[in-house]
């Protein structure tokens, strides 16, 4: 399928060449960056475009997603609470908080960003999703079982979450004593 920002980078690059320290250009190429999967390339320009103006939450948002992605969990939730209070009823904004404090390993915030965002949102996938794994690693394997159903009655045949539910499923029928060990 045809990717819009797959046209659009190169645009935003010429303008970045005639105005290097545009921070809506560079949050422009980070973002489309960000939407193509170049997350290295999209933290780099979100970080300058921050720079150069902190307070323009498009750039804020979409940092938050990337550092996310990075794995740099801390950062995230910084971001990402900035995005929250400032437009507290953006349901992807909660989510995608949850899963950083899932990553920060805090499920108490998790879970309340998350059930935030299914507050804002009754059917919202990611939070969903984000619910059913801080189930799973809670130890609660038919909370997660059930949560991760729920997004297949959304989303028939996501492979994503159909993969994701079967290794829940695998993982809370089997015990430490099936597996052999060389």
């Amino acid at each position: 399928p045809f990717n819009v920002y797959e046209t659009w980078a190169p645009l935003y690059a010429s303008a970045l060449l005639v105005d290097p320290g545009s921070y809506y250009a560079r949050y422009a190429m980070g973002h489309a960056c960000l939407e193509l999967g170049e997350n290295a390339q999209a933290v780099a320009e979100l970080t300058q475009s921050l720079k150069a103006d902190s307070s323009y939450l498009p750039a804020v948002a979409s940092a938050g997603v990337a550092f996310l992605r990075d794995r740099k969990f801390a950062r995230a939730v910084r971001l990402l609470k900035r995005v929250t209070a400032a437009e507290p009823t953006r349901a992807r904004a909660w989510s995608s908080l949850g899963i950083a404090w899932l990553g920060a390993n805090d499920p108490g915030e998790a879970d309340g960003a998350l059930r935030q965002a299914l507050s804002l949102e009754q059917d919202h996938v990611p939070a969903i999703c984000g619910l059913a794994y801080a189930a799973f690693f809670g130890g609660r394997g038919p909370e997660a079982i059930a949560k991760f159903s729920q997004v297949l009655a959304v989303r028939q045949d996501d492979p994503y979450v159909t993969k994701a539910l079967a290794l829940v499923k695998e993982s809370a029928t089997r015990t430490l004593w099936e597996d052999t060990f060389e």
